[in-house]
């Protein structure tokens, strides 16, 4: 671990096998295949079989489980430059699972939103989050005149007096679909963490269902209790 934080073993670097390590610490090969699997579940290798184990790019770090904030101000929060695509915002009528979660009859008309993010200093720039996020009509019938390339999506509703108080959230680990396996440029046999929220406001009404999908290989969440 120290040799890849300091930049002595780097990204795609391929390490010793498990009896060379062995050798070259004395130590028995399950102490060096515990060791392994330590810093593979902590996402600084990557065992290829066959191929060899291999230096890999940290996890990153969702905190989005620990406190309320927009994803574009938690990932400036850690130092990073978020890259927002918009790839679809209009109004649908809404299913009945989508429609009971946000606590209203079915068909309501819902703004349905699909985003893709990015983190620029980040994994080569690829996905790290792909989000379907529905807002009764009703409820925000301002949300198809704002840019949300630019603005995030907690800080506009808020400005229009609409300010999420409690978060509910489930995460689960999902194959992925093909929509979102393409989303977010996996392979097919990769899984994702998917993460189902729900937005209230103080008085309990709930303005904001989301469902968002990470590539499990690259991401961590933090949880605070």
């Amino acid at each position: 671990m120290e040799q890849i934080q300091e930049g002595t073993m780097k990204e795609g670097d391929r390490l010793e096998t498990e009896e060379e390590l062995s050798r070259r610490f004395e130590v028995s090969r399950p102490t060096v295949r515990q060791a392994l699997r330590s810093l593979e579940q902590r996402g600084y290798l990557k065992r290829i079989k066959g191929s060899g184990t291999f230096v890999t790019e940290p996890k990153l770090l969702h905190t989005s489980t620990s406190f309320i904030a927009s994803y574009q101000r938690e990932a400036e929060q850690q130092g990073h430059t978020v890259i927002t695509q918009v790839l679809s915002l209009e109004i649908v009528r809404g299913e009945e699972k989508i429609c009971k979660k946000l606590g209203v009859k079915k068909n309501t008309s819902l703004y349905r939103m699909v985003r893709v993010r990015r983190i620029k200093e980040c994994h080569h720039g690829a996905p790290v989050v792909y989000t379907v996020v529905y807002i009764p009509v009703c409820s925000f019938p301002q949300m198809g005149d704002q840019d949300f390339t630019k603005t995030s999506l907690y800080d506009t509703l808020e400005k229009y007096g609409l300010r999420v108080c409690h978060v509910s959230k489930l995460l689960e680990v999902v194959p992925g679909d093909e929509t979102v396996k393409e989303a977010l440029e996996i392979g097919a046999w990769e899984p994702v963490i998917k993460v189902s929220s729900v937005g209230y406001l103080q008085n309990g009404e709930a303005v904001e269902y989301a469902e968002s999908w990470y590539p499990a290989q690259s991401s961590q969440f933090l949880v605070e209790l």
